[in-house]
Parts: C-alpha cells; sequence; structure tokens
C-alpha cells in the first residue's frame, strides 16, 4: 500500500476497505437529543457514497425480559 487517500478525509474514523467497502463514523447532532452530538456509523464505498446507516443490535436480554411479560 502507497498510504494515498481514496477518498478525501472527513470521517471521525474509518476501517480499512474490505471487499469494496468500509465501516466509517463521523459526529453528528443526536436526533433524539439536539443538544448532544454521536458518533454515527456508515457503510461506504470507495467513492464515499454512504450504501447503508448502521445502528447497533436490540439487546437481546431487554427482548427476553418483554416477552416473559403478562
Amino acid at each position: 500500500m502507497a498510504g494515498n487517500f481514496v477518498i478525501q478525509p472527513s470521517f471521525e474514523s474509518a476501517e480499512d476497505f474490505v471487499g469494496g467497502f468500509a465501516i466509517v463514523s463521523k459526529k453528528e447532532k443526536d436526533p433524539k437529543n439536539k443538544s448532544l452530538t454521536i458518533s454515527q456509523r456508515y457503510k461506504i464505498d470507495k467513492t464515499g457514497k454512504v450504501l447503508e446507516k448502521l445502528t447497533a443490535p436490540k439487546d437481546p436480554v431487554s427482548k427476553s425480559k418483554k416477552k416473559g411479560r403478562r
């Protein structure tokens, strides 16, 4: 690797490209509380185009507890 930028750096953090895609994060306003900022993760291609907004997986413990309630 030559260490050249594939796209201009504009992200808080970025993983290596694997299979033509990379996971990046950038600071954004929290949609639920505009006074806070969050690190939102995205899947991008080598042009920098966002392909998918990534979300945290649901907590399986909380889900199973809710199923048991009546």
